[in-house]
């Protein structure tokens, strides 16, 4: 009887933990669906506005900011300054830093590898980089 019950127990463990690694698998998925629907959209181009809308969803995971920061200083340069003056498409390169480093899940490292990313790319603008950190 004592043999019964233990088998019967880890069974219902087993299956308990195979419901559990599916449960993790499939959130793990759906947080890769923002890596794969950007590079979908490569056809089309990203756009700084569309960097800028994903970066204000308050519900993206670290790895997640992660991958917008990398998308931004792999593929955008904030628009050259004109006598010392930003153009006003400056703004929206500026607002996206401002969203990352706000963001409720963004921490110091991603901060920090943002921070080296967009000065390294964008020398004119360590002032209004580290102001709107």
């Amino acid at each position: 009887m004592l043999l019964k019950g233990l088998i019967v127990f880890f069974v219902f463990l087993l299956i308990v933990a195979i419901c559990a690694l599916i449960y993790l698998l499939l959130k793990n998925k759906d947080h890769q669906v923002l890596a794969r629907g950007l590079e979908a959209e490569g056809e089309e181009e990203i756009t700084i506005e569309k960097l800028e809308e994903l970066a204000s969803d308050k519900t993206l995971s670290k790895n997640e900011l992660f991958e917008l920061i990398q998308i931004f200083g792999e593929k955008f340069i904030i628009p050259a300054k004109k006598n010392q003056v930003a153009p006003k498409e400056a703004s929206n390169y500026i607002n996206f830093i401002i969203l990352i480093c706000s963001h409720q899940n963004a921490d110091a490292k991603l901060i920090s590898f943002l921070d080296k990313e967009a000065k390294k790319k964008n020398p004119s603008y360590v002032a209004e980089i580290e102001d709107s950190e």
